[in-house]
């Protein structure tokens, strides 16, 4: 009721994710993550995401203990980014692997932490980080 539209949108986008995850969760089961194609895996670790760096909340933590709808909204456009940006990536010919080991994963796990008075100018920088990581592979796979 109190968020807005864009709110509303990121939220139906990452439960479609949670929701591909559930379907492929089956498969990964049976055979293995690494059988499953790279986009697929791309959306098992963006889910991944959503679920710990997200929805997982530390109730005695001071920062994550309460989070607002702007820092929540803004947390989920990092998420969102960096899942377009996985997608392409993978498009260009870069393995998940390497788009796995890239550190801004990291960052992207420890938003939740950052004090909301500091929040805005520290996800401008993981904005920029993540797109300067995901160029240099974009180069690297020239």
């Amino acid at each position: 009721q109190n968020a807005t539209e864009e709110f509303r949108e990121l939220r139906n986008d990452m439960m479609i994710i949670l929701q591909k995850e559930s379907e492929l969760q089956e498969i990964v089961q049976l055979i293995g993550a690494d059988a499953l194609p790279e986009n697929e895996r791309a959306v098992m670790e963006v889910a991944r995401m959503v679920r710990e760096d997200y929805l997982q909340q530390h109730a005695y933590h001071e920062v994550d203990s309460y989070c607002s709808l702007e820092k929540q909204l803004k947390m989920l456009k990092v998420i969102k980014k960096y899942y377009e940006e996985t997608q392409k990536i993978l498009n260009k010919g870069v393995g998940i692997e390497r788009v796995i080991a890239l550190t801004i994963k990291d960052e992207i796990a420890r938003m939740k932490y950052i004090p909301q008075d500091q929040f805005e100018d520290r996800c401008v920088k993981i904005i920029k980080l993540m797109e300067e990581q995901f160029e240099s592979l974009a180069g690297e796979s020239l």
